[in-house]
């Protein structure tokens, strides 16, 4: 994926998304994706707080405890992997914390 990005305004980083460190603070960290792959959620959210500026934002793009999440979770299952499904509660739990 990041060899095919293109646009010259989006910086590129391969790395692990929970332990990432920078001396830059984002405006904008999206991360679509992700959430259901790491086994600490809330560690992942805690790290990108401190990589996101003042009035920064984070886009977060995860599956929800529904049906189709459900099917997500037996497509990854087949493959071997497990993943998470959230709640809106959920989501707003680990933003609180």
């Amino acid at each position: 994926m990041l060899r095919n990005l293109t646009a010259r305004e989006v910086t590129a980083i391969q790395s692990s998304a929970d332990t990432f460190e920078s001396d830059m603070a984002y405006d904008i960290i999206c991360a679509a994706g992700l959430i259901e792959f790491v086994n600490d959620p809330l560690r992942l959210l805690e790290t990108a707080r401190q990589l996101i500026s003042d009035n920064g934002r984070l886009v977060l793009l995860g599956p929800r405890l529904s049906l189709i999440g459900a099917l997500y979770r037996v497509f990854h299952a087949r493959h071997g992997i497990e993943i998470s499904l959230f709640s809106e509660n959920d989501l707003r739990q680990l933003a609180a914390k």
